[in-house]
């Protein structure tokens, strides 16, 4: 479950990789407990786990294209702003 929740919320920066690092640690305990049952549950652990790692992934992924967006847009305004005061130097 907590899998299927991090794939509708690895867009938002933090909140994506800290359910997706949920999901993780229950399918791992889930996977644990069906072992220790004797197979009853093995699917949906592995399914989980495997669904929050990809998300992980994904998010992870995401948050850097998005931080190397905002670092490029950051440099271009400043570059902007240098050549405006340029400009306003140069006139007489």
């Amino acid at each position: 479950m907590i899998g299927m929740l991090s794939l509708f919320t690895f867009c938002i920066p933090l909140v994506g990789i800290l359910v997706s690092l949920l999901g993780l640690g229950l399918g791992a305990a889930g996977l644990t407990m069906a072992i220790l049952r004797k197979g009853r549950g093995i699917g949906f652990s592995i399914a989980g786990i495997v669904l929050s790692g990809i998300t992980l992934l994904i998010a992870l992924f995401f948050m850097f294209v998005m931080s190397a967006g905002v670092t490029a847009m950051d440099q271009a305004i400043k570059e902007a702003e240098a050549r405006q005061r340029a400009q306003q130097n140069q006139r007489p």
